[in-house]
């Protein structure tokens, strides 16, 4: 017994109770007694009603099982004979309580057209027995090619048999026939990064089904233009490669494509294409290196430059000038040759990447007529290249580079002449900055990098320098002395100047970082790995520069939107917040941008709607403001073809090993096969009956005859 609206009838009660004693003032007998208990009976006849007894009566019974479809609505099943065969398959298999159709999930009723992207039976399984519960099946049909790229495939060929199913298994195979007429680019193998002026190749894998033994040519396509081209012949199961060789003409990124002509009778011109993006590095570059005199640190750097194959060093040893003696020799007599120094910093100044200064006395060389020099290394450093000054005793300030135009690039202020050395030992600190600088990252992590900082050797004393410059970082510091604007006098302190970048290292003896390490066991990666990182950092390698574009893969499928990522950070490699993002794009189908503003990590996400195949040319100019900041580039290439339609035709030995580990049945769409069916999985439904006791029979009866005997009493009685 249950109440639909106990609190109405309670409400009528003590309507009741209120009526009946209004009714009884002032009267007494055995008739007013009477026509109460009949007005009690009414009223209280009336409040039962009011509050809706019901009696509910719940069993279960069982019923009959249900079998439910699954048919594969992915790209692969509308192409060629596919669709005719889902369609007469259809039409032949007897109705099913519940049809769904699958790519990457799960979807009800039947496809209304095959364009998935994809083919994820276990997902589609996985959901279906979500929707299940602990239901038995009768029967579970799944109509699909077999071209699964989802977690199915990898259990399967682990051994397994997939998620566990909620009833007998039978799957039609469609496209098990004679395969499809179909020429495509298989894949193509390429080095990923190329040398400018450098020739390279990639190998292009052909597969043509019903074109065995065919010539095919082939093509290398960059931005739309041939680059080369190549015949490739299929051998007689339609397989076949070819070289293809090219000229990088300039660093960079850049999108090339392979292509084969699209032939009669070919089910999917799309796979005929297939795009990727080779980076393309300078050949080699040019370092110079000038050293004022033979020492353990110039002996140190040049051995590891020169063991560098991507370095060109041009290296200088001063080992006299003008001012020495030669007494009775002429220069002629002499087997060294005298310094170049006006052709290096003039007419081959261009032609350098890096130019190191090392423990180098600029006074014998640029001076007077001369001092114009030092401007051209200036003024070069401003247009792009990488500057480093390292210390000595005959270099920074002790040389008076402090009143030379260097003065105006380089990261620290350098003193006079007069202003000495500090010649004890000590072991430099990395500093805030230098924890998060790539040029001072030993290793990834940064409690380890720190660690490493931290037992290295002490070095023999540094040159005195002043306060940083404006916007200089200082990433490695001496642990007793405090610079002049604040913090730790700067042992490494870096600089960007104009589009260059310049670098001081005010000690002579990082030579001790590989010797002293090498002799504790620990080799000597510390020294390479600072010089590698302060080499590429003064390159701007992409890397290692405070503007980065990202994006999550170098190709994007049409129609989608790609994701690309701005990080920007200040010089001492701390993401920037709230700098402004100016992202702009090129296309085959026009230009676009996006202007946003940084996050607190540094970051802006633009969103490029792709609409079109080719290269996708994204720029990205980052800026504060104190001025710009810096700009990256990234290419992607936008391709219609999908993995999905890689090959046509059913995978056979994947659905074979599927239904045999779940004790199923495989057969061909096109066969005339039963599904089959479990008829003892019975399901139980629960069953509920409900009965109203205040509609219909005795009750309204009973409650109107009790009113109407005591209105009859009270009438008799004389009252109203």
């Amino acid at each position: 017994m249950t109440w639909s609206t106990p609190y109405l009838g309670a409400i009528v009660a003590v309507l009741g109770l209120v009526a009946l004693g209004l009714g009884l003032r002032g009267r007494v007998g055995r008739s007013a007694v009477l026509e109460t208990l009949l007005g009690a009976a009414a009223w209280a006849g009336l409040a039962l009603a009011a509050a809706g007894p019901r009696i509910e009566t719940t069993w279960t019974e069982p019923v009959p099982p249900r079998s439910v479809m699954l048919v594969d609505a992915s790209a692969s099943m509308g192409v060629g004979d596919a669709q005719r065969e889902v369609e007469s398959l259809l039409l032949r298999l007897p109705t099913f309580d519940e049809v769904h159709h699958f790519d990457g999930g799960l979807h009800a009723g039947l496809p209304t057209q095959r364009t998935g992207r994809e083919t994820d039976l276990a997902t589609a399984l996985t959901q279906l027995r979500d929707r299940l519960g602990s239901e038995r099946l009768a029967s579970l049909v799944v109509v699909t090619d077999g071209r699964d790229r989802g977690a199915l495939r990898a259990m399967v060929e682990d051994g397994g048999a997939g998620p566990t199913l909620p009833g007998p298994l039978t799957v039609y195979l469609v496209g098990d026939g004679p395969p499809a007429v179909d020429l495509a680019v298989d894949r193509v193998d390429s080095p990923g990064f190329a040398y400018a002026q450098t020739p390279v190749s990639v190998v292009a894998h052909l597969r043509g089904s019903g074109f065995e033994g065919a010539k095919v040519p082939v093509t290398l396509l960059r931005d739309g233009a041939v680059v080369a081209t190549a015949t490739a012949e299929l051998d007689a199961q339609g397989r076949g490669s070819v070289t293809l060789t090219m000229t990088p003409s300039r660093a960079g990124r850049e999108v090339l494509t392979v292509a084969v002509p699209d032939m009669a009778g070919d089910a999917l011109p799309s796979n005929n294409r297939s795009a990727l993006v080779l980076r393309t590095v300078r050949d080699r570059m040019r370092v110079l290196q000038v050293a004022g005199a033979p020492s353990w640190d110039v002996k140190f750097l040049r051995r590891f430059l020169k063991g560098d194959p991507s370095v060109d060093l041009v290296c200088f040893y001063i080992l006299r000038t003008r001012e020495d003696d030669l007494g009775a020799w002429e220069p002629d007599d002499l087997s060294l040759i005298e310094f170049p120094y006006e052709d290096l910093f003039d007419a081959q100044l261009d032609t350098f990447d890096v130019v190191i200064l090392h423990n180098f006395d600029p006074e014998p060389y640029f001076r007077d007529g001369t001092t114009p020099l030092l401007e051209n290394l200036a003024q070069w450093v401003r247009a792009g290249g990488g500057l480093v000054m390292v210390g000595g005793d005959r270099s920074m300030g002790l040389a008076g580079y402090g009143e030379t135009p260097l003065a105006d690039v380089l990261p620290v202020a350098l003193p006079s002449p007069s202003v000495q050395p500090w010649e004890a030992a000590f072991a430099p600190a990395l500093t805030a900055e230098g924890a998060r600088h790539p040029l001072t990252r030993l290793v990834a992590d940064p409690v380890e990098n720190e660690r490493f900082w931290s037992r290295l050797p002490p070095l023999d004393g540094m040159n005195a320098v002043g306060a940083p410059a404006a916007g200089a970082a200082v990433l490695l510091g001496h642990p007793g002395r405090e610079g002049e604007g604040g913090g730790p006098a700067p042992v490494l302190a870096v600089r960007e100047v104009g589009q260059g970048r310049t670098m001081t290292l005010a000690v002579d003896s990082s030579w001790r970082w590989s010797v002293t390490e090498a002799a504790a066991g620990r080799g000597n990666q510390a020294y390479l790995r600072f010089w590698k990182n302060a080499v590429r950092w003064l390159l701007r390698d992409p890397a290692l520069s405070r503007v980065a574009l990202d994006a999550h893969s170098d190709d994007v499928r049409v129609g989608e939107v790609a994701h690309v990522v701005a990080l920007a950070r200040d010089p001492g490699f701390e993401p920037m917040a709230g700098a402004e993002v100016v992202v702009t794009w090129e296309g085959p189908t026009g230009t676009g941008s996006q202007v946003g503003v940084t996050d607190s990590g540094g970051t802006f996400v633009a969103e490029i709607p792709v609409e079109a195949v080719g290269s996708w040319r994204v720029m990205a100019k980052v800026s504060s403001t104190e001025g710009p900041v810096g700009t990256a580039e990234l290419q992607l290439a936008a391709t219609d073809r999908l993995p999905e339609l890689d090959q046509l035709g059913a995978d056979r030995p994947l659905m074979e090993a599927w239904v045999t580990r779940n004790e199923g049945r495989l057969a061909r769409a096109t066969d005339g096969v039963d599904p089959l069916r479990d008829d003892r999985a019975v399901r139980f439904r629960n069953v509920r009956d409900i009965e109203r006791l205040d509609r219909g029979g005795l009750i309204p009866w009973a409650i109107a005859g009790a009113f109407g005997a005591a209105w009859w009493l009270r009438r008799r009685a004389g009252a109203r």
